[in-house]
């Protein structure tokens, strides 16, 4: 995303339209490979079984109710902030994202419930 937001804030010119294509590819990848996933991955550190199908329908509205979410205000916040503030600003969500479940979730690996 910060990549984004400086192709958008220098605007390089036509020869470098490459540069948008291989940041969204590399957004996706990561974000595929990260955070994407996180909220299943959390639903069976810490749901209890008989749980699961509630925790999952929480997981998963949440995670597409915040796509929707960002979908929604993107052209409000493209006027507002421009393009490359609006990737900007994309960029400080996901770092602040990753330092919180850095610092917030617990390490769950060979640990059981009991």
């Amino acid at each position: 995303m910060v990549c984004f937001g400086l192709y958008f804030h220098i605007r390089p010119g036509p020869s470098y339209g490459w540069v948008p294509i291989v940041c969204l590819a590399l957004f996706i990848l990561s974000f595929s490979l990260g955070m994407g996933p996180l909220c299943f991955v959390l639903l069976g550190d810490f749901s209890l079984p008989r749980l699961a199908a509630l925790a999952g329908t929480i997981s998963g509205l949440t995670n597409w109710g915040s796509a929707f979410l960002t979908t929604l205000v993107y052209s409000d916040m493209k006027r507002v902030f421009g393009l490359a503030g609006t990737f900007w600003f994309y960029a400080a969500c996901s770092a602040a994202g990753a330092v919180f479940s850095l610092i917030v979730l617990p390490e769950t690996r060979g640990k059981s419930f009991k």
